[in-house]
């Protein structure tokens, strides 16, 4: 909560979102680089059939019910992306999107970012593993949207953005289905179980990307695999 609150006393003072998160990290002493889409104020917003909510109130009041119809972001259409979102992605080797939920976590970034992403760079994980979602209700909301909810579904999200779908071995069974797509597939295991796990995971995703990007063969080691 105190995060929150020092977030929002800062931005309220005048300073951009971009340096607001900046001091937010240098005071938490995080040496990743955290960069937000834009400065501007975008807001998700959930529409069902008894009304339209805010993300939080949607997601954390009413337990993600009721049923999505559709999902808009309130003031993206004047936003535009933070220019050290622009450099970071124009300048970075490979652009990799994790298993978050495509539709609130991933959509609203990709509705600023997406025209400068160049799709061979473009690598994502896929957060559906055996017809689950690996966190939250991302099987739901798909399903509730029209999409399928699967990693064929999430091929499908992401085709004209990432040129590669990474899936879990428990799908690999859809990898010919996907490639019809004309998305390229690697299949490892993608499940993170501990914090050992994310480590794993993280590593075997960069590493594909770097053979991919220097033109070898992409895979990924499952021979050290967590359990599902």
């Amino acid at each position: 909560i105190g995060l929150h609150l020092l977030r929002t006393h800062l931005v309220n003072s005048g300073m951009r979102v971009t340096d607001v998160v900046a001091e937010l990290v240098r005071r938490l002493n995080i040496a990743a680089t955290i960069v937000p889409m834009s400065d501007d104020r975008v807001r998700t917003r959930i529409v069902t059939d008894a009304g339209e909510f805010s993300l939080q109130q949607w997601f954390v009041a009413n337990r993600c019910t009721p049923a999505v119809r559709r999902i808009r972001f309130d003031g993206v259409d004047g936003a535009t992306p933070a220019r050290e979102a622009l450099r970071a992605v124009k300048d970075a080797d490979a652009v990799i999107i994790g298993p978050s939920n495509p539709l609130i976590s991933i959509d609203p970034i990709l509705a600023l970012l997406a025209p400068y992403l160049e799709r061979d760079r473009v690598f994502t994980v896929s957060p559906i593993v055996g017809g689950r979602s690996l966190k939250g209700p991302t099987v739901d909301m798909l399903i509730d949207v029209g999409e399928e909810p699967t990693s064929i579904g999430v091929g499908m999200h992401y085709e004209r953005v990432a040129a590669t779908l990474i899936i879990d071995t428990a799908d690999a069974a859809l990898q010919s289905r996907i490639e019809a797509l004309g998305v390229r597939v690697v299949v490892g295991n993608i499940v993170m179980a501990d914090a050992a796990g994310e480590r794993r995971v993280a590593a075997e995703v960069v590493s594909i990307a770097q053979q991919a990007m220097s033109g070898g063969s992409a895979h990924a080691d499952s021979s050290a695999s967590t359990p599902h």
